[in-house]
């Protein structure tokens, strides 16, 4: 709700201005120093659930709990589901637009959520030990794709690497 109501747009701004900022800031220092620079999407738990949410809930059933929550007597849910993908877009074409390799983890993260174990906990936002499995095996497979390389010590074809995962 908070990237659609129109009194928090000022902060949420601010504070893009200067994650975006020191993005440009590290991109510079890694260059320097002929570090490999890459930004990682790491979606929040309702942007990968809401679908969920939604189908398990109902529409009117969710609007009911926002409208409680957030203190709405109408809470906008196609506002909120048109701004879903807002950060993530931003931060995608900021990286796009100087040459930073964006890993985005929302499409095997929405992908991954609709089979069991859970990727979150049920009563908080961090990944459950299965999340982080998903996670670690997108950025182990990113890395792969980006270098061609297997294995921790960066050697090409590292069989017994390549079968752990590891």
């Amino acid at each position: 709700m908070l990237m659609h109501d129109p009194s928090t747009w000022a902060m949420t701004a601010r504070g893009w201005e200067i994650a975006l900022r020191e993005i440009g800031i590290i991109r510079d220092i890694c260059a320097a120093r002929n570090i490999r620079l890459a930004v990682c999407f790491m979606p929040s738990k309702p942007h990968v659930c809401i679908e969920h949410v939604i189908a398990s809930w109902g529409p009117d059933c969710l609007a009911r709990y926002l409208a409680g929550l957030f203190g709405d007597t109408e809470p906008d849910l196609q506002g909120l589901a048109d701004n879903m993908d807002a950060q993530r877009n931003l931060l995608g074409a900021f990286c796009a637009e100087r040459g930073i390799p964006f890993i985005d983890l929302y499409p095997v993260l929405r992908e991954e959520s609709f089979a069991p174990p859970l990727l979150y906990f049920c009563n908080d936002t961090h990944l459950s030990a299965r999340g982080h499995e998903v996670v670690g095996t997108a950025l182990y497979q990113w890395m792969v794709d980006a270098t061609g390389k297997h294995g921790g010590d960066g050697r090409e074809g590292d069989d017994a690497t390549r079968q752990t995962g590891r």
